[in-house]
């Protein structure tokens, strides 16, 4: 009910106060490293791309991401 709630919320500005975040995409990566991702998202969602080979290609743009 409402006390969970109440603690989720509680919780969840904890880890903000705490600086336990990470910034969002377009303000970490680049505009380059961002339409890779999008790339990729694209082809995942439209072709027969494994979940799996999904993880592994985006994990390797992270990993170079300037």
């Amino acid at each position: 009910g409402s006390e969970m709630c109440i603690r989720d919320r509680q919780k969840g500005l904890k880890i903000l106060a705490n600086g336990g975040i990470l910034p969002s995409g377009d303000q970490s990566l680049s505009a380059d490293t961002q339409t890779q991702i999008e790339d990729l998202m694209a082809q995942f969602w439209s072709g027969d791309m494994s979940a799996a080979d999904a993880q592994d290609d985006y994990a390797q743009l992270i990993k170079k991401a300037d």
